[in-house]
């Protein structure tokens, strides 16, 4: 992928705001932005669909609030203290 035709359209589209790099195995795209909608834009420009290797959003998106983290209300303390041989985390 030429990378410099590629922040030459990045350039053109939002105004220098966002730049894109290669790191080892992955593409990162980088910047500031005022939609997620413009940050899903730049990331797509990016992609090589003939290629393997991964884009990664390193985009800031200006006043993007994070919705806070939601824990469950059951605290489950059966295997409290346990040492389990195999630990499955998030298996769905």
């Amino acid at each position: 992928m030429n990378y410099e035709r590629v922040n030459r359209r990045l350039e053109r589209r939002f105004g220098g705001s966002v730049q894109v790099q290669e790191e080892a195995d992955r593409i990162v795209v980088s910047g500031r932005l005022d939609t997620w909608a413009e940050a899903l834009e730049a990331c797509g420009m990016c992609v090589n669909k003939k290629g393997r290797k991964h884009v990664v959003n390193d985009i800031v998106v200006e006043g993007l609030a994070i919705a806070p983290m939601r824990l469950p209300k059951e605290q489950d303390t059966q295997l409290e203290g346990a040492r389990p041989d195999v630990l499955i985390i998030g298996g769905g």
